[in-house]
């Protein structure tokens, strides 16, 4: 086992890189599935979601624009003299990215859907219950505390912020596969994805989940709204081919 973990570790690593990309993105969604059923009970969201994205990773060329194949196959085409050539468009990553903007509709969907049949949702407490809960939020700092206090003594705003706040989220999770393809309102849902996750991800210690859950979202990107993204990080978005 110890040698067999070894390898899922080295395979994970080379698909991080780009190494063989094609043949480890299969692999590495292999890896993540098998731990996932070899220990179901420490399984949660994140590995969930983390196996959907890599199922599309392994279909699209995840590896064809930045990776360790496509810098070789850069370096193998200086070498010869030729010019490097733009990313090529392929059908499987209009595919991969198509069913992965498809995917992640229907689980916000479900996810609005199946909350309707809790009644703290419907009266506004559910987010209580969770900010609440000591074996999710941060109870080791005061400020947290002075703030679970200050809600508790006034009503308004406990309205306001939490009863808002589970409203805004069953209203976020049931529009959002009809807005987010809108032009008009892409944005509008783009944004409160980021609200959304990144309250959960600062307040209820998911932030593996919360970051996984925005990276998914990052397929509802245009072309140069992901070279901005990029740009932000000091990466050139590759040319691509017309």
């Amino acid at each position: 086992m110890g040698v067999t973990h070894a390898l899922f570790i080295a395979v994970a690593v080379m698909f991080t890189l780009g190494i063989g990309t094609r043949v480890t993105s299969f692999l590495t969604w292999f890896v993540a599935v098998s731990t996932i059923q070899r220990n179901p009970v420490v399984a949660y969201g994140v590995d969930t979601m983390m196996t959907i994205l890599l199922l599309y990773l392994a279909i699209g060329p995840s590896g064809g624009a930045l990776s360790v194949d496509r810098w070789l196959a850069r370096w193998r085409r200086g070498r010869g003299g030729a010019a490097p050539e733009p990313t090529q468009p392929t059908v499987s990553a209009n595919l991969a990215i198509r069913l992965l903007q498809i995917h992640v509709c229907i689980i916000y969907a479900m996810a609005g859907l199946s909350k309707l049949q809790g009644a703290g949702w419907w009266n506004g407490t559910a987010l209580w219950n969770v900010l609440a809960n000591f074996e999710m939020v941060p109870m080791q700092f005061e400020l947290y505390h002075w703030l679970l206090h200050f809600l508790g003594s006034n009503q308004l705003y406990y309205e306001l912020l939490l009863t808002g706040g589970a409203y805004f989220t069953l209203a976020f999770e049931l529009l959002y596969p009809v807005w987010i393809w809108r032009p008009s309102t892409r944005w509008l849902i783009l944004s409160s994805a980021i609200l959304l996750h990144g309250v959960i991800g600062t307040l209820m210690g998911l932030g593996t989940f919360a970051l996984i859950m925005l990276i998914m979202n990052m397929a509802f990107l245009r072309d140069g709204e992901v070279a901005w993204v990029l740009a932000q990080f000091g990466i050139e978005a590759p040319k691509t081919k017309a």
